[in-house]
């Protein structure tokens, strides 16, 4: 068959190889029927001595393009292509035992756990050898994706049952299984193709189970070819030199494939299967046979320069902890353990660069404060921002990215297809009745009438100027089934307001979010240095958060919630709060941001829980914002400074570190930004 081979012919020659069952024996056991077959057993080497490998780099799993390999060591692959993640004969342990009374353990340590691996959509298996097929990692991935689909060769279902998969299917050597993904679109294929190979994993069930190759096709077109474990022409028994014919069946025109074997027959499946890219596997992990652990790829590279194969081939690195996104994983569970913050049933800040003012210090700063205060002479001088129109055609037809600003926290985040309302307040009044407390001296540009559809309601913490009853009860009254996400301890105040689909966090956990549209958003729980409480008895029994939203292409966008950087009280080496380095390591940069820049007078009493504009743009530089936007002024008069001041201040500051005006600004209370 040659390349420009039709697509009904090939068809028609599957269906005439899926008829051939030569290689199932009358005995319900299975052989190669090809005259290629190697039967002479492998040689197991107890040495585990040997040469060093060196491996480059490997590749970045976080942000993958539509198609590509991480090598995890030996046969072991994470494919990720047009969206989707599938784990091939993952052996992730630092061992395997193919006898009781044998042992083998990499001398290359595993890159990974399963727990540090992204999240997966499909699993694959090529036979049952147990450096191919592992249980103790089999347990871990099962445990951790009991409804993962695993697809594998006939004969597997019970021991990939005992292990604690559900979604099993098994194929037959050519048999196509075709499946659609919630967090990506279009259908996939996944093709069972031969091997030259055996199976068993005692003394007394040789060949009962089936080996294969696979083929893995995405929506796009794109095919990823992976040999599994395979030979192509015995030295033994094999007198005319015969080939394997299998890799020509399965050829041509395969996006990338993994390989092992000899290196020069490697080389013959490179080209019989059409690969445009092949990458070199089972080798450089363990000490199953006695050549020199860094001769096979060394023998790879030159065949495939001297058969005039160029860029077609990559030697990756086994190190899946030097990746990027790998890194920022294990960060992040490191991160998620740290539970410095949780006290005595309550929540503490856990940072020298937070002083959370006492009631008895606001109460004196209070009455001993002037009045009018500079804010409330500034709001009558008319230098309040400007309040306008929804623009409902960008709202309606929105970029990938954008947020339109409801006044102080409150937002319509616009994420790739995603409505998110953020902190909504739309009340007359922040404070515990209509009657008395801070007032709006800018209006709401908009009711929860107005809005558009909303799919997410995300939450930063139950101040009253972000958690609103009036405005919730109106939310989850149009919007009953909406799914909410809060910091921990809001669940029952929450339930009291109406919303059922609720989902409480801690900093650093993660949630991926289905929507109805068929989209999937990541939204993760981050921290921020503040306070809660809404009453005398309840300060810090509930947490405060920011967060961080991602859509399905990678769009990102950062909410800080309500938040402080650096106290000017009890703070005497002036320790800045390390949480947004922390959340830029993870999670940037970001596309666009939505950052606190008022309610800051007097700084000595409030920078404990607030930012000034000074420091807004400090958390601006540690998340990596491209693109960010001041919040949380404007709307109601907390604290002293003028209403006008904090834009003002965050122009120059922007200028003085060197930023374009652009990358940090403010925009009219109803206005939409675009990222």
């Amino acid at each position: 068959m040659t390349a420009s081979t039709s697509t009904q012919e090939r068809e028609v020659l599957r269906l005439k190889l899926a008829k051939d069952k030569s290689h199932h024996l009358p005995n319900s056991r299975f052989t190669n029927p090809w005259p290629s077959d190697k039967t002479l057993a492998k040689k197991l080497l107890a040495d585990e001595k040997g040469p060093e490998a060196i491996f480059p780099n490997g590749t970045k799993v976080d942000a993958p393009a539509a198609l590509q390999l991480t090598w995890l060591g030996h046969a072991s692959l994470l494919l990720q292509i047009d969206g989707i993640n599938v784990l091939i004969d993952p052996l992730l342990t630092e061992q395997f035992t193919p006898f009781p009374f044998y042992s083998l353990k990499r001398y290359s340590r595993s890159p990974c756990t399963v727990q540090e691996l992204p999240k997966l959509d499909a699993l694959i298996i090529s036979h049952n050898h147990r450096d191919h097929f592992d249980c103790p990692t089999f347990e871990q991935v099962s445990g951790r994706f009991p409804d993962i689909p695993v697809f594998a060769p006939l004969g597997n279902k019970p021991l990939l049952e005992s292990v604690g998969f559900r979604n099993i299917t098994i194929a037959d050597w050519w048999e196509e299984l075709t499946m659609l993904f919630d967090d990506a679109d279009g259908t996939f294929k996944f093709a069972c193709t031969p091997a030259q190979h055996s199976s068993s994993r005692s003394q007394v069930d040789n060949m009962a189970t089936l080996w294969s190759s696979w083929v893995v096709e995405g929506p796009s077109g794109r095919r990823f070819f992976c040999a599994g474990d395979t030979g192509y022409t015995s030295q033994y028994n094999n007198p005319t030199k015969a080939e394997c014919p299998a890799f020509k069946q399965i050829g041509p025109e395969h996006y990338m494939c993994g390989l092992n074997v000899q290196p020069e027959d490697s080389v013959r499946i490179h080209e019989d299967v059409g690969a445009v890219k092949s990458v070199g596997i089972h080798w450089g992990t363990f000490m199953i046979t006695s050549e020199p652990v860094d001769e096979p790829p060394q023998r790879f590279t030159q065949e495939m320069e001297k058969r005039n194969h160029g860029g077609e081939y990559a030697i990756i690195s086994t190190n899946m902890a030097n990746d990027a996104s790998t890194e920022r994983e294990l960060l992040r569970q490191k991160l998620l353990k740290d539970k410095s913050h949780h006290h005595n049933g309550r929540f503490i800040n856990p940072w020298p660069s937070s002083s959370v003012p006492k009631f008895v210090d606001i109460f004196k700063y209070i009455i001993s404060s002037k009045r009018p205060n500079p804010a409330e002479e500034s709001v009558k001088q008319g230098k309040a921002p400007e309040v306008v129109a929804l623009d409902h055609k960008q709202i309606d037809e929105p970029a990938p990215l954008q947020l339109t600003w409801l006044g102080h926290a409150s937002l319509l985040v616009q994420i790739e297809g995603a409505n998110i309302l953020c902190d909504p307040v739309f009340s007359d009044r922040c404070a515990p009745s209509q009657l008395v407390g801070p007032k709006r001296y800018t209006k709401a540009p908009c009711t929860v009438a107005d809005l558009p559809h909303i799919d997410i309601l995300v939450l930063s913490h139950n101040h009253y100027d972000h958690l609103d009853w009036n405005t919730l009860k109106e939310v989850s009254a149009k919007y009953p089934d909406i799914q909410v996400f809060a910091p921990l301890g809001n669940q029952k105040m929450l339930k009291s307001l109406g919303f059922a689909n609720i989902q409480i966090s801690d900093w650093w956990e993660e949630f991926s979010v289905p929507l109805a549209t068929g989209i999937t958003v990541k939204l993760a729980c981050t921290p921020a240095q503040h306070a809660t409480g809404r009453g005398l008895f309840d300060k810090l029994a509930t947490l405060w958060c920011s967060w961080v939203m991602e859509g399905p292409s990678g769009h990102k966008f950062f909410f800080s919630g309500d938040t402080a950087y650096s106290s000017e009280r009890n703070n005497p080496t002036k320790a800045e709060c390390p949480v947004f380095k922390q959340i830029g390591q993870v999670y940037g940069p970001f596309d666009l941001a939505a950052i606190a820049i008022g309610a800051y007078g007097p700084e000595w009493l409030f920078l404990g829980v607030h930012v000034n504009p000074e420091q807004a743009v400090r958390i601006h530089e540690d998340i990596g914002s491209r693109k960010s936007i001041g919040i949380h002024w404007g709307t109601f008069i907390l604290t002293d400074e003028p209403v006008d001041e904090p834009p003002r201040r965050l122009q120059k500051a922007v200028e003085s570190r060197g930023h374009e005006a652009a990358d940090f600004s403010v925009s009219k209370i109803g206005q939409t930004t675009v990222a």
